[in-house]
């Protein structure tokens, strides 16, 4: 598993693209960039390998620039929605 945070003017579309694609979870904070101090939002989403190579050619697809960070999983812990 992976954690993939994704930070892009395009967020909105991403976010739909793992909501509604991939059918998976997500967390939007809002955050501030330390260079320039401009609020902006981050996706965090945690997708399996076949979920995040598609996850991946989409971000890519939709804004080449999207700043990316992924961070391999352990362990999850959480109680499914009914």
């Amino acid at each position: 598993m992976q954690c993939v945070c994704v930070i892009s003017p395009k967020l909105d579309e991403i976010t739909d693209f793992v909501l509604y694609q991939l059918h998976s979870g997500a967390t939007i904070n809002e955050i501030t960039g330390a260079y320039d101090k401009t609020p902006k939002k981050e996706i965090i989403t945690i997708v399996d390998k076949h979920e995040y190579r598609k996850l991946m050619d989409y971000v890519r697809k939709v804004d080449p620039k999207a700043f990316v960070t992924v961070y391999s999983v352990n362990e999850i812990r959480y109680q499914p929605k009914v």
